[in-house]
This record gives structure tokens, sequence and C-alpha cells, in this order.
């Protein structure tokens, strides 16, 4: 965030930051998938100093998750407001949004968008619309979703964009099962991924060629006990607090912050009533014959989708993840459970709607349950979280730096970090330092699928068999366009692109073609989003006009 600002503040707004020479003796920056460049947060740092952005940024999505919720609700599930003001609550203070922000994984903030991409999709215009009007309503309802798809990328949200088709094919299938679908979701499910694609297209592109020219080894942590990775999931989900009592986590040996997901005790109380007045009045069987084939159809497919998250932590799986594109360069499986959170939050409210029939006793358990939730969650042992050994101080100093006017100092040579946590590796910029080893994912956990080359402690641009001493970023991303090997270096010829670069200003490098033809499809998608969006405003404001008069 910071070194973007900087080259913000030194090249200006229309100048993109596509390489970066602060860290690892020079790599991509916006073509990087956790890039948060063109992000909420990243927008907030050039009024705030770091921490304030991330953290006002975190009450921003917390709050659009949850009134997104409430309004998903509403409007497309059409839940009484208590219901979905449980909703709301149950999602606004799930746990895997609230500790991913906590420890720093910021890139997960666009996983608070899902529910207001569902309502996008589902939400059923109005009956007396006229055909002009539907179609409006279709085209405006796709370019949202496209937007909001496209913010998630751009955003750095590439690990919660393969959660995202789950929890919306999930919820789709609800809405549809009870009738609250707009019959035209598909299409525009399919109009707005293909435009989000296209608005992408100008870092989707680059960025997959980036993942391919570093391919780092496989790291899936999975589990080969299918009932441990249920019992972890029903823990994390429903009763987190209890993760605070083990020094080291037993499932899958991961830190605490991998197994928050918590929704809290609310959603299982709901279902556990549910289902017991079920079974008692044999609702399951009957309501499952009854259904029309095409229902039937679709609760298969979303139990299946449930299956999902649990087996793709599974090992006995592994060998067929390991052939899946994007998915065999993840680690960390369990992230997938994330799923089930919105499908919970919706599920208890549709379902304490229909349980629960008196408004006054419905009102009695929205607020015991809102209550519980918001209780569970201040209960829980944070001190883990608190013992981080994070120090923002060299962040906030060059901040400061850049907003008096001072600037950071070029990269001018590569040295050892002064700190031993990998996480504060790449500090050395705000000193004019890239520091070897580094810290960067793309290249493994440790660092171990970096290509070191020629480089070493020293000066970034002395030169050693016609190679300085710092990487050409091009080559990562577009090698065969500029005659260059993913993690090649700068040669002596090209010292004063070098020197620009480590300068944090654009260098000459070329583009393939394929990336001119990515670059024009994105902007004429923006193009027709703005026409789209340009004329339902238009449109609105007529309609106002005729209301007044």
């Amino acid at each position: 965030m910071v070194s973007g600002l900087f080259w913000r503040v030194t090249n200006g707004l229309v100048s993109v930051p596509e390489f970066s020479p602060a860290f690892c003796a020079g790599v991509p920056l916006v073509f990087n998938p956790q890039s948060v460049y063109f992000s909420v947060p990243g927008l907030l740092l050039t009024f705030l100093p770091p921490v304030p952005s991330v953290a006002l940024s975190w009450v921003i999505f917390g709050l659009v998750g949850g009134l997104s919720t409430y309004g998903l609700l509403r409007r497309v599930f059409q839940v009484s407001p208590e219901a979905a003001a449980v909703g709301g609550v149950l999602f606004l203070l799930n746990g895997f949004f609230l500790f991913r922000m906590v420890i720093g994984h910021i890139t997960f903030h666009p996983f608070m968008l899902v529910p207001a991409m569902v309502w996008s999709i589902a939400r059923t215009p109005q009956e007396n619309a006229t055909d002009q009007a539907r179609i409006m309503s279709i085209a405006s309802r796709a370019v949202t979703f496209a937007v909001l798809i496209a913010y998630s990328f751009y955003s750095g949200g590439a690990y919660v964009l393969t959660t995202i088709p789950l929890m919306i094919a999930a919820l789709l299938l609800l809405a549809y099962l009870m009738d609250r679908c707009d019959k035209h979701a598909v299409t525009i499910m399919l109009l707005g991924g293909s435009l989000g694609i296209a608005l992408c297209a100008y870092r989707l592109f680059p960025t997959l060629a980036y993942s391919a020219n570093v391919p780092r080894l496989n790291e899936m942590v999975q589990s080969g006990s299918l009932l441990r990775l249920v019992g972890g999931a029903a823990a994390s989900l429903f009763v987190p607090q209890i993760l605070s009592m083990f020094e080291r986590r037993d499932l899958l040996n991961l830190q605490r912050h991998e197994l928050e997901y918590g929704v809290g005790l609310a959603p299982l109380l709901i279902l556990l009533v549910a289902v017991s007045r079920g079974l008692v009045r044999g609702w399951g069987v009957r309501f499952l014959s009854e259904l029309p084939y095409r229902k039937q159809v679709a609760c298969l497919a979303l139990c299946s989708i449930l299956l999902v998250p649990i087996l793709m932590s599974y090992s006995g799986l592994h060998w067929l993840l390991v052939q899946i594109p994007v998915i065999k360069s993840m680690s960390v499986m369990l992230r997938f459970w994330s799923v089930y959170i919105p499908i919970l939050c919706i599920a208890a409210a549709i379902v304490l709607d229909q349980i629960v029939s008196n408004q006054k006793q419905r009102i009695g358990w929205s607020i015991a349950a809102i209550a519980l939730t918001v209780i569970q969650a201040a209960s829980t042992n944070v001190r883990f979280y608190q013992e981080q050994l994070y120090d923002p101080t060299a962040m906030n100093t060059a901040y400061r730096q850049i907003q008096d006017g001072r600037g950071l100092p070029p990269i001018d040579r590569i040295e050892q970090p002064t700190s031993a946590a990998d996480f504060m590796w790449n500090e050395g910029f705000v000193s004019g330092a890239t520091t070897l080893p580094c810290y960067e994912p793309m290249f493994g956990y440790s660092n171990k699928d970096f290509p070191l080359g020629r480089l070493e402690i020293g000066p970034v641009l002395q030169s050693s068999r016609g190679l300085l001493n710092l990487k050409n970023p091009a080559c990562y991303v577009f090698p065969g366009a500029n005659s260059c090997r993913p993690g090649d270096e700068f040669t002596d010829v090209q010292l004063a692109s070098a020197e620009a670069f480590t300068h944090y200003k654009p260098f000459p490098y070329r583009w393939p073609a394929w990336q001119y033809a990515a670059t024009g499809i994105t902007m004429m998608s923006a193009l027709f989003c703005a026409v789209v969006a340009a004329t339902g405003l238009f449109g609105w404001a007529r309609r106002r006009r005729v209301i007044s008069r």
C-alpha cells in the first residue's frame, strides 16, 4: 500500500504501478494477484495513515456486508424485518472477515460483497414494469454484478473469487427453491460474469501469465480424515471460542486465524429447532417427495455445493485438485469453509421466519439471537491477536515522509532484512533498500521458489558479467515480448531503465499483442458500463419527475 502510494504521488493518478523495485529486487505490483492498489484501503491511504485506512475499510465493508444481507433477505427472500436483522448481524460479525482484517489479510475484504452480488442477480423487477424497463433492469443488474466482481479482483481478492461462485450458486439455488429468484437470474449472472471478466482483462491476463511463469511447488494443507474435517468446520463455525484453548492447532497444525469462520451458536440453534420440528411432523420426506423434478435436482445441487468445502481439504482428492488451474497453487484449503458463512446467515433468517409465525414471538427470538451473537463474539479470547509481533512504525514513518513531501528514497541497494520475522522482511524500502530474503507468496513459503540468479548483497546498479544487481520485473510477466526469461536481471545496456525503475518511475518495456487486446477489452467494457449506468440514472431521474408531477 505504501509503495503504491509513493508511485501515485511521484507519477500521478494516471500512471499505474505495474512493477515495484521495493521488494525482492523488483517484482510485479499491480500484476500481483494480491495487489491492493485499486482498492478502498489503498485509496484511503491517500488521506489517512496506514492503520486507520485499514480500520476504516474494515468498518465500511462490515457495514456493506451486514446491510446488503438485510436487503437481500428483505427484497429477495422476503423475510420479516426481525429475521432479516438477525441475518444481517450474523454476517456483519462473522469471524472470517473480522479476524482476517485483524491479522492483516486485507485482500479478503471483498468477501463482504457476496450478499450484494446475489441481490443484484436475484431480485425481481416490479410487476407492472414495461418491457423496456425490464430490459434496462437486466442490463443494470448485470453491470452491478460485473462491477462488484471487478472490484473483488482489482482489490486483491483473487482467492475470494475462487469461493464466491460457490456462495452465489448456493444462495441462488436456495432462492429458486423458495420461488424467490428472478427467472432471468442465470442470464444476468452469465452476462454480468462475462462483463466482469472483460473489466478485469487488463490485469487478469498478466496476472495469469505471472502465475504461470513463476509456478511454486504445491503446498496444499489437507487432512486424511473427513470426520476430523467435519468436526473442525462445526467448531470453527459455531464455537470458535474454543480455539483459544489450544496452544497449537490440532487440526492441520494451522495458526488460529486460519480456523476463524464463526457465525456463532444462534444459526445452529435455530436450524436444530427447525430440524427437530420437521422430524416430528415428517416434513422432510413429504417435502422432498412433493417437490417438482427440477427442484429435486436443485436440492441435489445445493447439497453437492455444501460438500465441496469439506472435500477441498480432504487429502484423498489431492490427485484431482492438483490438476485444476489456480486451485493447484493454493495452500490453506480450509479457506473454502468461508462458503458456509453466507449460507448459514441467510438460512437462519429464513428458517426463523418459518418456525416463528407470531410477530411478537419472532421479535423476542430475534433479540435473543442477536444478543447471543454479540455476547459470543465479545467473549472471544483475542490474546493470540494482541500478541502478534508486527510493528507498523516503519510504514507510519514512510507515510509521514510522503505526506510531508519528502517522499521515499530510491532503491539503491540489496541488504539482508533487519527482522527475523518473515512478515517484516520487506520493510527495507523505507530506507532505500530491497531485502533478500524477501516475503512474496508468489515464490512460495520461505521464498524457496524465488529465482535468485546473480543477485547479491550490495548496490543494485553494480554490474557483474553484464548483468545489474536488479531484476527486470517485466520478464516475470512478458518474457517473450522482452526477449528474456522470468527472473532475469536488467543488463548493462538497460542501465537507464533500471535507474528510472529504482526511482519508482516508469521504464520502457514491451507489451505483447494480447495485452494490448486485453487493455482494449477492459476499456470498451468500462465504457459500456458507464453508458448503462448513465442511462439508468437518466431513466430514474425522469421517473422521479413524472411521479412528482
